[in-house]
């Protein structure tokens, strides 16, 4: 697929992404503790930097990246400080420098010199020293130590779940294959991305694309994802389907002995093998009569029943 069709869009979209940097700045210097703005700021340098790398402008999406990084230093603490926001600020101007460059079909500018500097530390307020007081306190016991010892173990890692994200696009979406891609890119970012529907390769070959079906394994929160894919234009619907699989495991696991399927399920079961042997038999058609684009069409369908296949099972 030609990336370079998408080019204009991709200016646009990303002066606006600018502005909003600016216009957040500006909040940013008069409330630096504002924990909303920096969060805002972390997301709109995060879009940029995902339609930089999917459009190969690497200079674009190193820079967003390394803007997101400070900005995501930040986000914990809640505040950041005026040097800080000033490096910020010449960053946010390179960044519009390197749109100006594409625009006019030149190479991007260098920005190894900026990515090298770093804000300049704030001095840090150090309390006068006291004289210790003398503190007298209980010896602990050790069942009390023990405890305490045990509260502080960090949990266990969360096991990842599997859904079926399915993404809807606007009718009217312009450059609907260049949103989808920019989708599956988001999802890859949430956690694994077993499968999609259509793919990647479909994708960069201009596929018709109307909603996005991708399988991911993730640990992340549904809510979480879903306002990720919402910030992408164009995207107006977002939806969660469990995996049916995890639940059927987790009955095995625990000794469950009767498996029961509801009839639908078995008739979707018994629809998808039916045109499964039909395919079957169209493909050794096609294969006799030496008919290569029909095999390519029937093996492109085969393996889109596959797949729903595999997600029902």
């Amino acid at each position: 697929m030609d990336m370079s069709q998408y080019r204009d869009l991709f200016l646009t979209e990303t002066r606006e992404h600018i502005n909003n940097l600016n216009k957040l700045v500006v909040i940013l210097e008069q409330e630096p503790d504002n924990r909303e703005t920096i969060d805002a700021l972390f997301r709109e340098a995060h879009s940029i930097k995902g339609m930089a790398a999917t459009m190969g402008f690497d200079r674009t999406a190193r820079l967003s990246h390394h803007l997101e990084d400070l900005l995501d230093d930040f986000r914990s603490s809640g505040q950041i400080p005026s040097a800080a926001i000033d490096y910020l600020l010449s960053g946010i101007d390179i960044l519009d420098g390197l749109i100006d460059d594409l625009q006019s079909n030149q190479p991007e500018r260098k920005i190894e010199a900026y990515l090298l500097e770093t804000p300049e530390p704030q001095p840090i307020m150090v309390a006068e020293e006291s004289e210790p007081e003398m503190l007298v306190t209980d010896a602990e016991a050790p069942g009390e130590a023990e405890e305490e010892t045990a509260s502080e173990e960090e949990p266990l890692p969360a096991e990842p779940d599997v859904y079926q994200v399915l993404v809807d696009l606007a009718e009217d979406t312009p450059a609907a294959a260049a949103r989808g891609l920019l989708i599956l890119s988001e999802i890859e970012k949430s956690g694994e991305l077993m499968s999609s529907r259509p793919n990647m390769a479909d994708l960069r070959g201009g596929a018709p694309c109307q909603q996005i079906q991708a399988w991911l394994r993730t640990t992340l929160a549904k809510g979480h994802i879903e306002e990720a894919l919402l910030k992408i234009s164009g995207v107006v619907k977002v939806r969660f389907i469990d995996d049916r699989r995890k639940e059927e495991r987790r009955n095995r696991d625990e000794g469950v002995r009767t498996i029961r399927v509801r009839t639908d399920l078995l008739d979707q079961l018994v629809n998808l093998t039916g045109e499964l042997i039909t395919h079957r038999h169209m493909l050794n058609t096609a294969t006799t009569s030496r008919d290569w684009d029909d095999l390519t069409q029937t093996l492109t369908r085969t393996g889109l029943l596959l797949d729903d296949l595999h997600h029902h099972i």
